[in-house]
């Protein structure tokens, strides 16, 4: 695999593609400054960092939003059927795709989207876990 056995600019373009297209789940460290001493500093993953309400299976942001959405999503279990879909305040469906996994993120890109109100539904085995509301600007 070209990600695997390369460094530099090839690695960082393979990863991206394998982002983009679903084939790779990605979560990028925080590196954040070492305030005891100023010779290191100490890398701090994701799961360090809570901005999820306990009760909360995704979180989405910006919101209100431009041209991407980003959507964290976490479940307590395995499953295979966890399903999003995005829908316009009128009710027709607009977008719609499953995660894999317990968690992760998915961007999902608004560009041809209109300017508006939009809910997002997370579903699993038909049965919807949570929504939320986000607008598109």
């Amino acid at each position: 695999m070209i990600m695997n056995n390369t460094h530099g600019i090839l690695q960082a373009y393979a990863r991206n593609i394998l982002i983009k297209t679903d084939g790779l789940e990605y979560h990028e460290p925080y590196i954040l400054p070492d305030t005891t001493t100023n010779k290191s500093s100490e890398i701090k993953t994701n799961d360090q960092y809570s901005i999820w309400n306990t009760s909360d299976y995704f979180t989405l942001y910006p919101n209100p939003a431009g041209n991407w959405l980003t959507i964290e999503y976490k479940s307590d279990y395995y499953s295979s059927n966890l399903f999003i879909e995005i829908i316009s305040l009128t009710g027709s469906s607009v977008k719609s795709f499953s995660l894999k996994g317990t968690h992760g993120i998915k961007v999902i890109d608004l560009r041809n989207n209109t300017s508006g109100t939009y809910i997002v539904i997370l579903k699993e085995n038909g049965k919807v876990l949570q929504s939320a509301k986000f607008v598109k600007y």
